[in-house]
């Protein structure tokens, strides 16, 4: 299966929002208003080895962090 684009992952996530994807990246495991919130989310859906982004502030600048 082809990934999808950050914009199909990322589509209707507000901006500044921590976003849990799973391991092989294809699909939104999680969100939150901290990282922590993304991690517990991503743990009750039974991801145990996320990768976190955080969605871009309204001026366009995307900081990744790849735990």
């Amino acid at each position: 299966m082809e990934r999808k684009t950050d914009a199909e992952l990322f589509k209707g996530i507000p901006p500044r929002t921590w976003v849990a994807l799973s391991a092989d990246q294809s699909r939104v495991v999680g969100t939150g208003a901290s990282y922590g919130e993304a991690v517990d989310a991503a743990a009750a859906a039974g991801e145990n080895d996320p990768v976190l982004w955080i969605t871009q502030p309204q001026d366009g600048i995307r900081i990744s962090y790849f735990v």
